[in-house]
């Protein structure tokens, strides 16, 4: 076990802030452990159930999911046909939470790395919308699709010899080693295959082609962008090796709290990124996720919690209504930081 303090944020501005972040900024995080299992079976979404019973390190340790886990392993034994692999050795890295980009960057290829940290030979257990997302990444890691079982979907696989590379316990502990790893490598191979990407120093992700948590004052947040020579980018545009190049140039990112921002992962140190995230955050949920992965990389980050459309209810998704004022300060703060 290793604990992590992460840095808190650049702008602090108060005792209250700081003892916010504080509470948030220490983590565990553990090697993971590689199970060998014989005779299991595995859902489409990544669950694998030996016996009956859920494996505990094919899911996330988040108690109140644990039902739907249940729920989705009963329903699927039950209702899905079944495959049955031959003998050769398989491994299982995607987790139930698969597609999400953070999610395949941060929990199913540090289990990939796992694997072949162990020396074994396997074939790659990925369900079948894994050729249209992630899997161009796995070429840098050596993995080419003959290496690759894909399981069709409303489908599960009986596996006669699995390797399950642990579930990371919770989806936001970062392990700083592990991050750095994963940065290198798939710089390096964008560098390899020289990526042809647009540079921008600095960078405000549009999430004007989504349906949530966008900015609701956009028309008025856009002179600001274009007075400090920010561009607004559409990373959705490109494809994932220019994302990375794109990110790797960047000085500075500005976003909201969602996919998009996960790119941040592939700046240079001593970068700076700003998280767009709604007020109720302060007080409810706020997910550390962008907050820890900037301090294991050695980015300096900056939060800014803004007003949402719906005051009545809140929700996660909610549009924001960023206040002008403070977005100033802060970009004016990050600048005096470029490197």
């Amino acid at each position: 076990m290793t604990i992590i303090k992460s840095n808190l944020p650049v702008n602090i501005a108060n005792a209250t802030e700081r003892d916010f972040f504080e509470s948030k900024a220490t983590y565990e995080v553990f090697p993971l452990e590689l199970l060998q299992i014989k005779n299991a079976r595995i859902t489409h979404n990544g669950i694998v159930i030996k016996k009956g019973r859920i494996v505990k390190e094919s899911i996330y340790a988040h108690e109140e999911f644990f039902w739907q886990y249940r729920k989705t392993a009963w329903f699927n034994t039950i209702f899905r046909k079944t495959i049955k692999l031959n003998k050769k050795t398989f491994l299982l890295i995607h987790p139930p939470w698969y597609p999400g980009y953070y999610a395949w960057l941060f929990h199913a290829l540090p289990r990939l790395l796992r694997g072949q940290e162990s020396g074994l030979e396997f074939i790659l257990i990925l369900p079948e919308n894994a050729k249209e997302n992630y899997s161009e990444s796995l070429k840098s890691f050596g993995v080419q699709r003959p290496d690759i079982h894909y399981i069709p979907r409303k489908t599960n696989l009986y596996v006669p010899n699995l390797l399950l590379p642990e579930n990371p316990p919770y989806e936001d502990r970062v392990c700083p080693t592990t991050a750095k790893k994963l940065r290198k490598i798939l710089i390096q191979y964008t560098h390899l295959q020289r990526i042809e990407a647009p540079i921008f120093e600095r960078i405000f992700i549009s999430r004007a082609k989504t349906s949530c948590r966008r900015i609701a004052n956009s028309e008025k947040v856009l002179p600001l962008l274009v007075k400090y020579k920010i561009s607004v980018v559409s990373l959705e545009d490109f494809s994932f090796w220019q994302q990375i190049s794109i990110a790797s140039n960047a000085k500075i990112i500005i976003g909201s709290h969602g996919a998009a921002l996960t790119n941040i992962c592939f700046m240079n140190a001593s970068a700076s990124v700003l998280e767009l995230t709604s007020q109720s955050c302060y007080n409810q949920s706020f997910r550390t996720h962008y907050f820890r992965l900037a301090s294991a990389l050695n980015l300096n980050y900056y939060f800014l919690f803004c007003n949402h459309t719906d005051d009545a209810s809140y929700d996660y998704s909610d549009d924001l209504v960023i206040n002008l004022d403070k977005l100033e300060h802060i970009i004016q703060k990050m600048i005096t930081l470029e490197f």
